[in-house]
Parts: C-alpha cells; structure tokens; sequence
C-alpha cells in the first residue's frame, strides 16, 4: 500500500506520488476533471479496452482514456510541447533508457503498509523481476513501472539451419569427431559465444572475402539491428563496469586486474570480439559491416541467425508471415559459473509527468495495468512478462539448452544499462561510432574505446537538453 495523501494540494507541490489502492485516498473527493486519467502509449486500443473495464469494475469513479501514439522522431517533442501547454497525458509511457532524460518532469511514487485490497497488497519490490524495477528507479524512487521485459536472443532460419547441417555432414563424411561435435551443438542449441564461433565455422558458405551464406548476422555498427545494445551485453557478460561510483565518468576503458595479476580491459576484449564477425582477416568472418542491413540479410535468406529483441517477431510476422524461424537464448561467455549468466533487456515504462492534475489515480492505473491485469496485457500482445517468476531462479546454465520458454528464463538474468545519460540517442551512437571506426581500421578497439569514454563522461555530466 502506498502512503495517504493528506490534501492534493501537498502532494502535487512537493512533487512527490502517493499509490492509493482506492484510488481515493485524499481527505477530500476528486473534482470532475482529477476523475480523468489520460493514458498515451503505442499498443493498439484493444489491449487496454480490457484492462479499462476491469479497471472501473474496482474504481468506478475514474474515467481511463487511452490514446495510442506513434513512436517515431516527433514523440518526445510532440510529448513535451504538449505536457507543457498542459494538454498532456497523466500517464505517459516512455523508453526505458529515457527516464533519466525526463526523471525531473516526473512524480515516484513510494510504498507504504499494505491495505486490505487485492490492488494495495501488491508491493513492487516483491512483485516485479529486478531488471524492470532497476531501470524505473533513480536514487532509489521509482519513476516508472512495466508489464513487459524484452531481451536480446538470436533468431534462426529453421528449415535453413537444418539444410545447412545436412550438406555439413555431407562434406564431413570423413571426419567424424568434427560431424559428431557439430551435430552435438547442433542438436542441443548453442549456450556460449564459442558454440557460435563453432557453428560459425561450420556453416558459414565464403571464399576469401566473399560470403554467400552468412551463420550470425552480426558485427557492424549501422547496419547490424541493435548493434549497440548488443555491445552493452557484451561489455556485462564481460563485466565491464561502465560508470565511476558516482556515474559522473565513464570507466569502460580502463584496466582491472585479473586474479593472477594481468592487468586486462573487459570491454576492449568485448568490442574486438563483436567486430571479429566484420573483419574479412578474422577466423570469425562472416558478415559485411558496411553492406546490407542484418535485418535485409536474414530476411532474403542470406544469413542463417539474427540477434533481436523478442519484439522482433512481431515485425517478421507481420512483414514475412511465411519466414519459418526458431530461437535460442542470448550466448554467453563460456565459464563454469553459473551466476555469470548475462542477458540484456529493454522495455517501454508507464510514468506520470508532474504536470498531471490527477497524478494519485495515474499511479493507481499503472500499478493495476502492471500487477493485477497484467496476465491481459500480456495475452493480447503476446509479449514476456515482468512478473516475477520465484520458481524460476537458481537456473544453471544447461538449462538454457533447448529451452521451451527463452523469455521466462532470461527476464530473470536480465539487467540493462544503469543509464545512459540525459542523451540516450547521443549515447547510443558514440558506441556505433566506435564500432565503425574499428571495422574501418582508423582505430584500434582500444582507442576507440578511449575516445567512446570521453565523450560518455561529457554526456554523463551534461546536465541541459
């Protein structure tokens, strides 16, 4: 149960939430306009039509209406012009990676002792997996909440990887340890990035720089879907840590030292091993960093794996509904350490700007839509949960072989970035950046990452628009 409010008046000057489990917890009644919660988000109005009227069975004095946007290049500013001539949403649903950006527009909300309803009794910290709870919480308030957890996987054409394994046996005949290991990792699905490299190898159809099937579609900067994303798992995997204590000064490039002594930079290793998949001298060769998209790429049947978000089905549903895929968990870094296991994570955040004149009744709809009618939300889209499994920890790292679930087994590995600065697109493209330059050979991995780590500390200590 969140903590009662006294008057509206207070709560809304000290800009700090209160979660009513009544939604009518002030000393006095709502007026007529504080009744209306506005609701903008991107899913189609059909996934919330169900959880409004679950909604107002409970708490019949409030009016939800729900208004999809489009989340394009004019979201933010349209968002903000419209917050300011006080025209905007009293919940305002918002890219994780975008909460430090816009967490001084925002109302936390705190918990309290929980109250006699079902609603009041559900307590965040118990509720909700800690990849979602840590990225809504800055100096420890929570400024948003999520139905949904999304992580990185791979992608991979079915009917083709089967093909390809055939013709590997084929031209294999006479080495039987190499078919049989093949045919082993084939079988069981890949768990580490050595397994990749493996099957890389394996099936990956080039002669010198020219490819004409390509395993893993991955490596570049531009041209590689959630290229930058994927460079974060791995500077984690590797555990890089990316930020100084006080997160003013990015660290990513900086040496630690390993047990033995050797003094080592996880993400140099980490960047090299990315961009090895671009770099026609590499073993691990397989895919252009400067041609196709690695969407176009699997899609055409050019390259045998993509890694996507699990959001990406959607697309190849919708574009490609004849496209037979399969999935397998994100890799990882080979280790017999079972709390190794790193998977990434993104998902979109419901908020309430302060600008919001009903900021107590916004709260109480996002933590229903979250918590109690969050099965409805996630039916009607079809998307993981951020739902707390508790049967689902203590998971081993042979668990993730032919795992029948990947989402409900890696949203409870997931983290993601404990920021990314008020400048999240400026973030992002600084480590595209380095990409590229290392593929192009202006840099090494280390001094692109040295130059990636100045510009990071001047986003981090920016503190303007």
């Amino acid at each position: 149960m969140f903590a009662k409010c006294k008057k509206l008046g207070t709560v809304i000057l000290a800009g700090a939430l209160v979660f009513l489990g009544t939604g009518a917890g002030c000393s006095k009644a709502p007026t007529a306009a504080a009744k209306v919660v506005t609701v903008w988000g991107f899913d189609d109005p059909d996934v919330f039509k169900p959880i409004i009227k679950d909604y107002n069975n409970q708490f019949k004095d409030v009016q939800v209406n729900y208004v999809q946007k489009a989340f394009d290049n004019n979201y933010e500013l349209d968002s903000l012009n419209a917050i300011a001539a006080g025209q905007g949403p009293d919940v305002w649903t918002i890219p994780n990676d975008w909460l430090t950006r816009h967490a001084d527009k925002l109302v936390p909300f705190t918990e309290s002792k929980p109250g006699k309803d079902a609603l009041s009794k559900i307590q965040a910290k118990d509720f909700f997996y800690p990849s979602a709870l840590t990225a809504g919480t800055i100096a420890g308030k929570i400024y948003g909440l999520t139905p949904t957890v999304d992580t990185l996987r791979i992608f991979y054409n079915g009917p083709q990887f089967d093909q390809a394994l055939i013709d590997f046996d084929n031209a294999n005949k006479n080495n039987k340890d190499y078919r049989k290991q093949i045919d082993t990792l084939a079988g069981k699905g890949p768990l580490f990035w050595d397994d990749i490299v493996a099957l890389d190898k394996a099936f990956t159809v080039k002669n010198g720089s020219t490819i004409s099937r390509s395993f893993l579609a991955t490596g570049g900067g531009t041209n590689t879907l959630s290229s930058s994303d994927i460079l974060y798992a791995l500077f984690l995997q590797n555990k890089s840590k990316l930020f100084s204590d006080d997160g003013q000064t990015a660290i990513f490039n900086l040496p630690v030292s390993k047990a033995s002594g050797e003094q080592v930079v996880p993400a140099t290793k980490a960047l090299d091993f990315y961009t090895s998949f671009t770099r026609p001298a590499d073993p691990n060769y397989d895919f252009s960093g400067s041609g196709a998209s690695s969407s176009d790429a699997f899609v055409a049947g050019n390259a045998m794996a993509i890694i996507g978000y699990q959001s990406y089905s959607d697309y190849l549903k919708q574009r490609f509904p004849t496209l037979k895929y399969r999935q397998w968990p994100m890799p990882q870094i080979l280790s017999s350490s079972n709390q190794d296991i790193v998977d990434f994570a993104k998902f979109n955040m419901m908020t309430v700007p302060t600008a919001s004149k009903n900021q107590a009744n916004a709260w109480n709809f996002i933590k229903y839509a979250t918590t109690l009618d969050q099965s409805v939300y996630t039916s009607a889209t079809k998307r993981p949960g951020s739902k707390l499994n508790k049967g689902n920890t203590n998971l081993v790292i042979t668990d993730r072989q032919n795992a029948s679930n990947i989402d409900r087994l890696q949203t409870d590995t997931a983290t993601s970035l404990s920021t990314k600065s008020r400048f999240p697109v400026k973030f992002d493209a600084v480590f595209v950046d380095a990409i590229n330059k290392v593929i192009a050979k202006t840099l090494t991995s280390q001094q692109a990452l040295d130059e990636a780590a100045d510009s990071v500390t001047q986003l981090l200590r920016n503190t303007g628009y």
